[in-house]
């Protein structure tokens, strides 16, 4: 359902459009059940849910702020999908990555990059998402 944005000051009709959308963005994010994060045009990490800091042991405080690439050792020495979906600008899709978490269990993901565009059509930054796919792996 669209939000009824019928203002007469057009600069507070603009807020609350960006507001509303920026809350939509944020919520898809942390509401993801899954590691869900986004990086900025520099690949420097802007969100970081709970799901990505259950799953890495990074806080948000951590990883809110600092390069993508400094994570690489958490994944499995690879970097984050969400960086080259913005140096490609294209959709990044990783091969199924595989490692341990802190009690031992191996663990398997298919991670998936999306660049994020603005209203230009120029890419400002990417969304990640890590499916976890151990269970279905293991299924066979």
């Amino acid at each position: 359902m669209k939000p009824n944005f019928e203002m007469e000051d057009e600069l507070e009709q603009a807020k609350a459009e960006r507001d509303y959308w920026k809350s939509l963005f944020t919520s898809l994010i942390e509401n993801a059940p899954k590691p869900t994060l986004a990086v900025d045009h520099n690949e420097n990490i802007t969100h970081w849910n709970d799901a990505a800091v259950d799953f890495t042991g990074v806080s948000q405080s951590e990883a809110i702020g600092t390069p993508a690439d400094a994570f690489a050792d958490v994944d499995d020495g690879e970097e984050l999908v969400a960086a080259p979906a913005v140096r490609q600008q294209s959709s990044v899709v990783s091969d199924p990555r595989t490692g341990t978490d802190e009690s031992g269990e191996m663990w398997t993901t298919i991670d998936v990059g999306i660049p994020l565009e603005n209203q230009h059509g120029e890419v400002v930054g990417a969304f990640e998402y890590v499916a976890v796919v151990t269970a279905v792996l293991n299924s066979d």
